[in-house]
């Protein structure tokens, strides 16, 4: 282990500095190549929530923070060895910075909310506040950014989600507009919206949120929701391709979907036909954890963090155990990044708060005895 104090939340790993959000303070440390730690800065500011980092590649670390219980937050910038809290000096009206965006080629960071819409920081000049009303809501509160391949920005916020396009014209679906994408798609499936899960165990009454963002090898957009997982095309046409509870998603190098349950099972499925095609590895098999929390690809590796059972990562589908091979003891996995070396960043919650593992320097798993019985090593 590199520290002996807790981890609360995020942390991030930039060109050998890495960032962590404890308690009461921020601190950053320097590693260099043998893992030898260096602290160079540790700020104390009014906030004990770092709930994310983006970077503009030059050196200035962006982070979005909010306390929660105290009214206290906003966004900061780090560089040169000082901390910058940017909210008074953009006038960003809110203390509930959620979630960061960036675009290098454009300068361009976006700031989600949880309360006051969207911001657009042009970095070399001013800030840009995009409120809910310039996307045709009441209310934005913004949970999830992410850019796809053609430079759309989506939003994922309670009860809505936006795409803005490269020219800002943003396209916003609320529950209601959603609703009804669902029961059109439904109608031309000739069945009823009434039929559908959603409608069944009453979700759709309780609005949606959006959980996480990903793209496949086609450029299409599948989000993952608490109606389930939402195909959405070029036209904000909706699909509806497995019912669930939401969850985090990604497809892997063979544009298959890897789908982690929130706090439940690991399901690996063909995109073409998630509901009938998904195989729940977790429930075949105790040694592959159920409650995954972090998901993250690293080439053609996928990489899980567990909630109770430590740090996996998978190869096509034979599954290995950091932990037991390679001596990690920490169990309770808060979060994963992947670092400028291609290393994975690992955050964890109690005893020891962090390493840094080398993909390349882990044992790779061996199909015959990685691969757990019962489990295919191929998607039908």
């Amino acid at each position: 282990s590199l520290f002996n104090t807790g981890i609360a939340f995020a942390s991030y790993f930039e060109k050998n500095q890495l960032f962590i959000k404890n308690e009461d303070s921020l601190s950053i440390y320097s590693l260099n190549e043998n893992l030898k730690v260096k602290k160079i800065l540790n700020s104390s500011y009014p906030t004990n929530n770092t709930w994310n980092y983006a970077s503009d590649g030059k050196g200035a670390i962006y982070m979005a923070t909010w306390d929660v219980i105290k009214p206290t937050g906003g966004l900061l910038k780090y560089e040169n060895g000082k901390i910058w809290d940017l909210n008074q000096q953009y006038s960003i009206g809110t203390t509930a910075v959620w979630s960061l965006c960036i675009d290098t080629t454009a300068n361009t960071l976006w700031v989600g909310t949880l309360d006051n819409g969207l911001y657009k920081l042009d970095l070399s000049e001013d800030i840009a506040f995009y409120n809910a009303g310039y996307f045709g809501a009441d209310h934005l509160k913004a949970l999830v950014l992410h850019r796809d391949s053609k430079e759309n920005l989506w939003i994922g916020a309670e009860n809505h989600i936006v795409k803005l396009t490269p020219d800002f014209k943003p396209t916003t679906l609320d529950t209601k507009k959603l609703w009804e994408k669902l029961e059109q798609h439904f109608k031309e499936r000739h069945t009823s919206a009434q039929n559908s899960p959603v409608f069944k165990t009453g979700k759709y009454k309780q609005g949606i949120t959006p959980f996480s963002f990903t793209e496949d090898s086609e450029g299409n957009t599948l989000v993952s929701t608490s109606w389930g997982l939402l195909w959405v095309d070029s036209l904000m046409q909706l699909s509806l391709a497995y019912y669930s509870d939401g969850g985090h998603v990604l497809f892997d190098n063979k544009d298959r979907l890897f789908y982690c349950n929130l706090y439940g099972n690991l399901g690996i499925a063909n995109k073409h036909d998630v509901a009938n095609s998904i195989k729940w590895y977790s429930i075949k098999n105790p040694d592959i954890p159920c409650d995954i929390y972090r998901i993250l690809k690293c080439g053609n590796e996928i990489w899980y963090g567990s909630y109770s059972k430590g740090l996996y990562k998978s190869i096509d589908t034979s599954f290995m155990s950091i932990n037991l091979a390679t001596g990690f003891n920490e169990k309770y996995i808060a979060d994963l990044a992947l670092a400028n070396n291609n290393e994975v960043l690992v955050a964890t919650t109690v005893y020891v708060p962090a390493a840094v593992c080398n993909p390349k320097s882990s044992p790779e798993p061996v199909p015959d005895i990685a691969a757990p019985s019962g489990v295919p090593p191929y998607i039908n």
